[in-house]
């Protein structure tokens, strides 16, 4: 079993802005934030769960994204869960992104910092 740290959410964003890498999500008032992520217009994101071990697990569970879609800055969207989903921006700038696993939604805001 592995405990993760309360302020430590078990998913991460990867897409075309970190190279498909994972940007954790900090925990804040229960819901999962990435801030300051920095997006082309053209980039693509998902939500997934961590790697907790030395396996990949694109498949294994959660994999949150669209099909094709882009989201809106400052407008709710609410992804699907499936292999190989992508969530398209259409926008560039630094920007935060909420995740609010109860409610199933994701909103993108313009960074604060």
């Amino acid at each position: 079993v592995i405990v993760m740290p309360a302020d430590v959410a078990p998913f991460v964003l990867t897409g075309t802005f970190n190279e498909w890498g994972e940007t954790p999500f900090e925990i804040v008032d229960g819901l999962m934030i990435a801030k300051n992520i920095s997006f082309d217009d053209n980039d693509t994101f998902k939500i997934k769960l961590a790697k907790m071990s030395d396996d990949d697990n694109w498949n294994g569970g959660y994999n949150l994204g669209s099909n094709g879609q882009s989201i809106t800055p400052g407008e709710y969207y609410h992804p699907t869960n499936g292999t190989n989903i992508n969530i398209s921006t259409s926008v560039t700038g630094t920007y935060d992104i909420t995740f609010d696993i109860k409610n199933n939604s994701i909103i993108m805001t313009a960074s604060q910092n």
